[in-house]
């Protein structure tokens, strides 16, 4: 809250106008914060931005959602504002480091499971993806943002087909909060803590079906986490677990008495549906990630 109070100040002192620019250039939380900064001041002005690590290249760059976390929850304000332009560099994706670079392929699997196999063809070849060869990169990159856009373009307010773009984040976000509530500190990045929800979501609806091993394979193969035991010290499952269920009824897309979720009845088919059975969330909780 402080930076975009921060932001907002300083835009005021230089008086900046609605045709002024604001240049953001980092991650999710950077690109976020400055939508939000650009949305909120003087009810819009132009945003441009270059995302610096995978998860916004291939996600977050896109769609409009600005927001930050306050009270420790996930995004609980923000609006829907977009960029003007998005730049990706060819230049950046070389040079992140190894985990940020890999930490971003589980949203690139999100997409692949719920509207576009074909983006899975293409994560299955590790060498081409590890070696970071731009001409495939861009395909990959191309592939999910197009998705990504299919999916939004006539419903950015989420009320029906964007909702899809979620699947796996009702349980990440709840992992998210548990651990960062936990430890005052991040322990997985936004994109392993998305891959582990993934894995929730599928147990919940269909248990460990053929979708739940294809995605927690491609998870081994790029040596991204598929559960928390060696995460979580012995002595402190219980209160995770505890706090990973809480933190499920927090979703942001619950309409009504239940938590919504993404389900994949079959590979490149997602459907919305909603969490009502809350010992099934126990059982998921307990299972997948532990």
């Amino acid at each position: 809250m402080n930076f975009l109070l921060n932001i907002l100040n300083f835009l005021l002192k230089k008086q900046f106008s609605k045709k002024s620019v604001i240049i953001s250039c980092g991650g999710g939380v950077v690109g976020d914060v400055a939508g939000l900064a650009s949305s909120l001041y003087l009810r819009g002005l132009i945003h441009l931005h270059i995302p610096t690590t995978m998860t916004a290249i291939i996600d977050s760059c896109i769609g409009g959602k600005t927001g930050i976390n306050y009270n420790k929850i996930i995004n609980s304000i923000g609006t829907y504002y977009h960029p003007q332009s998005v730049y990706i560099s060819r230049n950046i994706i070389g040079l992140l480091p190894e985990r940020e670079f890999i930490a971003g392929l589980p949203e690139i699997l999100k997409y692949g499971l719920i509207n576009n196999k074909k983006i899975i063809k293409y994560l299955n070849n590790k060498n081409a993806v590890l070696s970071r060869k731009f001409s495939y990169l861009s395909k990959i990159i191309k592939l999910s943002l197009e998705t990504k856009i299919k999916l939004f373009k006539n419903d950015v307010t989420e009320e029906g087909e964007r909702l899809k773009l979620n699947f796996g984040h009702t349980f990440a976000h709840s992992i998210e909060m548990a651990l960062e509530k936990n430890s005052n500190k991040e322990i997985l990045r936004h994109g392993e803590a998305v891959g582990l929800g993934m894995l929730c979501e599928i147990y919940y609806a269909y248990g460990k079906n053929k979708t739940f091993y294809l995605a927690k394979k491609m998870l081994h193969k790029y040596g991204l986490p598929s559960d928390l035991k060696n995460i979580i010290k012995k002595n402190k499952k219980t209160v995770i677990k505890k706090m990973i269920y809480n933190f499920v009824f927090l979703d942001k897309k619950r309409i009504g008495k239940y938590p919504r979720y993404i389900k994949i009845p079959q590979i490149g088919v997602a459907k919305v549906s909603e969490i009502e059975n809350f010992k099934r969330i126990k059982t998921t909780i307990d299972k997948t990630l532990f």
